[in-house]
């Protein structure tokens, strides 16, 4: 109100008036091109959401991305848009929004978009490099497997060896495989032999390796013959001890008419090579890295025996 006063005091008052002050102008953030990955990503990526936001006032306060993995419910979390949606399981869909806001709280969320998490590209394993050991046995003698198996990824979860003594047809059994020694990566060994066959028999086999998602390589058909075994060679494979076996130090080879005792890893290699000395010689294994090993007994009659090692 207005109040006018004159020299003598009299005064007038005017009627009272009033005015409500208005918000200023504000328009809410504007928020588009939403990103949507162009290459389903695995679930070994993280995926960063990106947009466009913008406010006619300059008054944005927040700009925030939430994400879950059902359509309209975000529980995923919320994330700052500089942040990453963490790692999903394959065949996941991630639903998303993106959120701004002002500094006078008007917020816009975008429209929902989704992407789904692909499988991670996977390579069957590798198998190479299958042997025996021995390559000739006798019918006194059982026989090792051994293969070079690999996969890319890294996942291997089953490397076995089917045998029988028909083609195609592996009713002899199944014989899990291990890994010799992590320094030698990746030579697998069976972890019991094929028994001794009867002299002529032919046995058949393969080696199957699997990884963690199922994908399974199956070697070649592999074979060998039984050669006949004598009585005489049968005796003297008898006498042939190892012992201790596993050894940590000292290996001891004892045998009757032993001439040549050779030591050999399991890619072939002689490590060790010695005259046998009368009925007993002693090999020193102490500065050898644990694993398996074969010896190799030769006999004065030019025989020759594989027996397995293991030096731990």
């Amino acid at each position: 109100m207005v109040v006018a006063t004159d020299a003598k005091d009299a005064s007038t008052t005017s009627e009272e008036k009033s005015y409500t002050v208005a918000a200023d102008p504000n328009t809410a953030p504007a928020v588009s091109n939403v990103s949507v990955p162009t290459t389903a990503p695995t679930s070994s990526e993280t995926v960063l959401i990106t947009a466009s936001v913008s406010d006619s006032e300059n008054n944005l306060t927040s700009v925030n991305l939430k994400w879950g993995t059902k359509t309209g419910e975000y529980t995923g979390g919320t994330i700052k848009m500089n942040l990453n949606v963490a790692t999903q399981v394959e065949n996941t869909t991630v639903y998303y929004v993106v959120v701004a806001t002002d500094a006078k709280s008007a917020t816009t969320t975008s429209d929902e978009k989704s992407y789904t998490v692909a499988a991670d590209a996977n390579t069957a394993p590798e198998v190479t490099n299958v042997a025996t050991n021995p390559t000739a046995p006798t019918s006194t003698q059982s026989v090792l497997v051994t293969a070079t198996v690999s996969d890319n990824e890294g996942n291997l979860a089953s490397v076995n060896l089917k045998w029988g003594t028909a083609t195609g047809s592996y009713t002899g059994g199944t014989i899990e495989m291990a890994l010799n020694n992590a320094k030698v990566a990746p030579q697998y060994i069976t972890k019991t032999a094929i028994p001794a066959q009867a002299a002529n028999t032919m046995v058949y086999y393969v080696v199957v390796a699997t990884d963690a998602k199922s994908a399974t390589t199956t070697s070649t058909e592999q074979s060998y013959k039984v050669d006949p075994s004598t009585g005489v060679e049968t005796a003297v494979a008898n006498s042939i001890r190892l012992f201790p076996n596993p050894a940590t130090s000292v290996l001891n080879v004892a045998g009757e008419n032993i001439k040549f005792i050779a030591l050999t890893n399991l890619a072939g290699q002689e490590i060790v090579t010695l005259s046998a000395v009368n009925n007993q010689t002693s090999i020193d294994v102490e500065g050898l890295e644990k694993g398996i090993y074969f010896v190799k007994v030769t006999t004065t009659e030019g025989a020759i025996f594989v027996n397995k090692f293991i030096k731990e």
